[in-house]
């Protein structure tokens, strides 16, 4: 007998989303300048980025639909900032959205009412448009400003009233 728990559309969604190609260290900055490389959804595989296939992309649309769209959007856009505590190395983004709302999420949550609604509350969404930024966000390192911040001003963030 097989003791694997059964596929589920969050299992696979998961999974799909851990599939994603890390960066090369070379292209990653630990500033706010960011460097250049080839966009990662290009065929091309120059400068060392690996491309996300369109197989993967058509799947994760299948599952996540505008939210998918909406998510490499901010990416494009570059309203993401990705927040590293130091020494800790404990991590989340920042987003700066058209509306001037501030939202902060990590993989496994956000601030957003996408997600309070949509993904907790109804269950009808596996992630809000921020996580899945998020999650894109490593294989596209080269596209995201990098800020690093004490571990006291990360808890000042983290625990917050919001």
């Amino acid at each position: 007998m097989d003791s694997s728990p059964p596929l589920t559309s969050h299992t696979l969604a998961m999974h799909l989303l851990d599939s994603l190609p890390s960066p090369p260290n070379s292209n990653v900055s630990n500033n706010n300048n960011n460097t250049k490389s080839t966009p990662i959804l290009s065929s091309s595989t120059s400068n060392n980025t690996a491309p996300i296939s369109d197989e993967l992309l058509l799947s994760l649309h299948f599952l996540f639909g505008n939210s998918l769209e909406s998510a490499l959007d901010i990416i494009d856009r570059q309203m993401i900032t990705h927040i590293v505590s130091v020494p800790s190395g404990r991590e989340m983004y920042h987003f700066q959205g058209k509306s001037k709302k501030v939202h902060f999420a990590s993989k496994h949550y956000c601030t957003c009412m996408g997600y309070k609604f949509g993904v907790i509350l109804r269950g009808d969404s596996l992630l809000c448009k921020h996580q899945l930024a998020a999650y894109f966000a490593s294989p596209m390192a080269w596209k995201i400003r990098r800020r690093e911040i004490s571990d006291v001003e990360y808890d000042k963030i983290v625990y917050s009233p919001s």
